[in-house]
């Protein structure tokens, strides 16, 4: 008896699809390992200034996006910039000013986002110093952080705006707690800080006058900066990033006091400052934040203003073009 081995039936295409789909199934699951992305801080991490991206970090915004971020602090946004362009970091934090000043000593870096429509710089005036009126402001003594600080810039571009020449006064470089605490103790007439040192001098029940410095000049917030090299190779990686802190910003935007009590529980630095800390997210939040009609924008006209004015005063010693200042290509999606 002869045996006859049948051929295997056909299987249409979709059948063929639905086999390999079934098939696919059985296989054990395997995990995508999160991209590894390491950012630089210019100041600690606990500081109010970094609300936006500390909550995206508390309620895993960045986790949701496939990455694992690690945060190191380094001395300032112009160390931020060294080593962002040498490639120890993905990206970082400065200013939207910061690409203007560090161009052009052959640092290949741009803004990839910034953090609010207003400016950083707040500058704070004692009643009792008598400063009405521009020409109030020759022969004050005005203390900074630094005079290598982005705000330090900014109060020079404060005052060319309103016709007072640096010389005229006395600019103190205090540090980071002096900058308020002189102001605090009467031994400067003004200063000019961002809103974590600006808040405590508020706080003390001294009598005080604000000027927004973006009022008088075009100064920009805090943006996140990146290489030409970053941009090119880890596009995806810096998408992501940028999407998950301005989700971290709207947060903040919307309920500032939660935003503060969610930082104030992770960081043990803020235990017995919670007031403190929700007055300074609050400033921000109404103060530094708004303004932007695509969050996470960078303002090009403020920006231009901001270089001419630089390279007028010599600050840098030649200009960008605008395209190498900032990219809004994560800003979408």
């Amino acid at each position: 008896m002869s045996h006859e081995i049948s051929a295997p039936p056909l299987l249409s295409r979709k059948q063929f699809l639905l086999a390999g789909l079934l098939a696919a199934a059985a296989l054990p699951r395997r995990t995508l390992a999160a991209e590894k992305v390491r950012y630089a801080l210019p100041a600690p991490a606990f500081l109010p200034a970094f609300t936006p991206i500390s909550l995206a970090l508390i309620k895993g915004y960045y986790a949701n996006e496939g990455l694992e971020v690690e945060f190191q602090t380094v001395a300032g946004g112009a160390e931020v910039a060294k080593r962002v362009a040498a490639g120890e970091f993905d990206l970082g934090g400065g200013t939207g000013d910061t690409p203007i000043l560090m161009r052009p000593r052959d640092l290949p870096i741009k803004a990839i986002a910034v953090l609010g429509g207003k400016s950083l710089t707040q500058i704070l005036i004692r009643r009792e110093s008598g400063i009405y009126a521009p020409e109030h402001f020759r022969g004050k003594t005005i203390s900074v952080t630094s005079t290598t600080d982005t705000t330090y810039f900014t109060l020079l571009g404060f005052l060319s705006s309103i016709g007072v020449r640096a010389d005229e006064l006395k600019i103190v470089p205090a540090g980071p707690t002096g900058v308020y605490q002189m102001m605090i103790d009467g031994k400067a007439d003004a200063m000019a800080g961002v809103p974590d040192w600006a808040v405590p001098v508020l706080r003390s029940g001294i009598k005080t006058m604000i000027f927004r410095s973006d009022e008088f000049f075009p100064s920009l917030a805090q943006a996140m900066i990146s290489s030409d090299q970053t941009i090119a190779a880890r596009p995806r990686v810096l998408h992501a990033f940028v999407r998950a802190t301005l989700r971290g910003l709207a947060d903040t935007i919307a309920q500032p006091d939660a935003a503060a009590a969610a930082i104030t529980a992770r960081f043990p630095q803020h235990k017995g400052k919670e007031d403190m800390v929700r007055d300074i997210v609050r400033y921000y939040a109404q103060h530094v934040y708004p303004g932007q009609r695509i969050p996470g924008e960078v303002n090009a006209l403020r920006l231009q203003r901001v270089q001419n004015f630089y390279r007028m005063r010599n600050i840098v010693e030649r200009e960008t073009p605008l395209k190498d200042l900032y990219t809004d290509q994560f800003l979408a999606g």
